[in-house]
Formats: structure tokens, C-alpha cells, sequence
């Protein structure tokens, strides 16, 4: 499995994890620990607003961060419970709390593992991201380096219609077809070696993007399309051209 895949499964497994915990904590219930007859805490498993009475109409004093300890005093009206934050005596709505310490400490750590999981999964991403970019970016300058004019010392450039090589063969078949299919010219070759007809260098090309006899622009010139091969299949705007190199 790739390991990008991975991490994000890992981190929606850690998420769903923490939704389901969240879901069905049910803690210690109010009468139990109104039974306890001792000091009991609380935890608000979300932002929760601290309020002066309990009512939802009553005035917010602030908003306790999530996983806040606070101080049971007793059950309020409704859902609230009574309980002090720092010393201050508020109402927070019980049914965003839990009295079961364990199983806040346990939601804290599927968060942390969530968090740690997203975090590894966008760092991977990240260097993946960078490294393909790093790559293309190489890519491009090597495609630059050989962009020029084909020598035989050159091997290989990048022409004005894309990547060229040269060969070098005997070409008394291929001009005995040009000829014999009604192209006018004569053989000849130039003085840096090229392998003309006419006016015209000699190449093999993809005929479907390139057809038989067509002319097309090269590092050295306008060439002729007089034959193909296997290069073709990997590129269709390769030229292989002509030379006695």
C-alpha cells in the first residue's frame, strides 16, 4: 500500500475512533456522584459556555476550553450542573460532560494519535509534493542542456519539432522508394555529413504524425520523411536523421 494511503487511513481510523468514544462515554452519571459525598470533578468533553445561571438564555461568561477540570458542586435545573472553574462559581450543560476521568484521558490520546497521524500523512505529502517538483524542475534543465543543433558528438538534442538522434545506414533502397513514388531529387551528401535528397536532409520519423515524404524542421534543416522505426512507439515526434557520422 502506498504510504501516503496509509497514513490516512491511519488517521481516519484514529478519527472515527475518537467520534464513536465521544459518542458513547457515558462517565459517572450526577447521582452517583452526588452519592460519592466527596469532592468530585467533571470535564467538558467540547468547548462549553460558563454561565452566571442555568439557562441557555443566561449571560455567557466565557467559554471553557474543552477537557477543562472542573469542580462539581451539584446538579442545577435541566442538564446543568453547578461547578467552579478558578474559583468561579457557573453552570456548564451536563450532557457535554463526563465525570470518568479514564475515559478522558483516553479521548485525549485517539486525539493526539489523530493529530499525529494527519500531521506524519501531511509531511509525506508535502515531500512528495516537493520531490516531483524537484524532479520536473531537473527535468526541464536536462532538456535545456541538449537543446541545440545534432552533432556527432551531441548524440542527442531537442530540435525544433522534439527529440533528435542520428544513424547512419545505406540509403540505396530508401531513395530508390522516394524516387520510384514520383519525389524529385538525387542523392547526395552534405558537407557535415548529412544524407540529402534535393534540397532536403534524409529522416525517419512517426509516419502518423509525420506521413511518408512529408517535410519537416530539424536542427539541421528541413528534412524529408523517408522512413520509420522502432523509436517511433516511445515517441511520435522523434526524428532519426541521416548522417554518415
Amino acid at each position: 500500500m502506498h504510504t501516503a494511503n496509509r497514513y490516512r487511513i491511519q488517521a481516519l481510523t484514529a478519527a472515527l475512533l475518537l467520534a464513536i468514544l465521544v459518542s458513547t462515554v457515558p462517565g459517572l452519571s450526577v447521582q452517583a456522584a452526588d452519592a460519592a459525598g466527596e469532592q468530585q470533578y467533571a470535564w467538558n468533553l467540547s468547548d462549553a459556555a460558563f454561565r452566571t445561571a442555568p439557562a441557555d438564555s443566561a449571560v455567557v461568561m466565557c467559554t471553557i476550553p474543552k477537557y477543562t477540570v472542573l469542580h462539581y458542586l451539584g446538579k442545577a435545573p435541566g442538564s446543568y450542573l453547578d461547578v467552579t472553574v478558578n474559583g468561579v462559581e457557573g453552570y456548564v450543560d451536563g450532557s457535554l460532560c463526563t465525570f470518568d476521568e479514564e475515559a478522558v484521558a483516553v479521548l485525549q490520546d485517539a486525539e493526539e494519535d489523530a493529530a499525529s497521524e494527519a500531521a506524519v500523512a501531511a509531511s509525506f505529502q508535502t515531500a512528495t509534493q516537493t520531490a516531483a517538483a524537484a524532479q520536473a524542475v531537473q527535468a526541464t534543465q536536462a532538456l535545456a542542456g541538449k537543446t541545440g543543433t545534432l552533432t556527432a558528438t551531441a548524440g542527442t538534442v531537442i530540435g525544433p519539432s522534439g527529440k533528435e538522434t542520428y544513424y547512419n545506414m545505406d540509403m540505396t533502397k530508401i531513395v530508390s522508394s522516394l524516387s520510384a513514388k514520383g519525389y524529385p531529387g538525387s542523392y547526395w551528401i552534405r558537407d557535415d555529413g548529412c544524407k540529402m535528397f534535393g534540397d532536403y536532409i534524409l529522416c525517419a520519423a512517426d509516419y502518423s504524425l509525420h506521413p511518408y515524404g512529408s517535410l519537416v524542421q530539424s536542427s539541421l534543416g528541413t528534412c524529408i520523411v523517408a522512413d520509420t522505426g522502432a523509436f517511433s512507439s516511445s515517441s511520435a515526434t522523434h526524428l532519426d536523421i541521416a548522417t554518415n557520422w
